[in-house]
């Protein structure tokens, strides 16, 4: 079993969704091409959408609410998945590594994780 020390250092930069960013130019991992497509479009709405969701959000008048029901399904934060940024898979993620747990454990036993011990008891 892995666990998380108490004290580890955070990466100067967040890995982006699905991508792995390496000397100037964006890799992608074994994700089909149509579901990357497919979480592409989902961020471009949200992007898009996100000013008119916030205001319709904040007002709890009824013509907001019809308002906020008439936009895109896929303009909401929660239809994004979370993905892992080595794989691409959508299952079984850590958020502050963007990790799933396979590639987190490759990882961690190669100690390319800074601050993971393997824990012993």
């Amino acid at each position: 079993m892995i666990a998380i020390a108490s004290r580890f250092t955070i990466c100067p930069f967040k890995p982006l969704r699905h991508r792995f960013y390496v000397s100037n130019t964006f890799f992608f991992f074994m994700i089909k091409k149509c579901h990357f497509q497919r979480e592409l479009k989902k961020e471009i709405f949200i992007k898009k959408y996100a000013f008119k969701r916030a205001i319709y959000l904040k007002n709890n008048c009824l013509d907001f609410k019809f308002k906020l029901q008439k936009l895109p399904r896929n303009s909401s934060n929660i239809r994004l998945r979370n993905r892992c940024w080595k794989t691409g898979k959508a299952r079984g993620v850590f958020r502050f590594f963007g990790l799933c747990r396979n590639a987190f454990r490759e990882l961690a036993h190669d100690s390319l994780l800074p601050g993971i011990v393997k824990a012993s008891w």
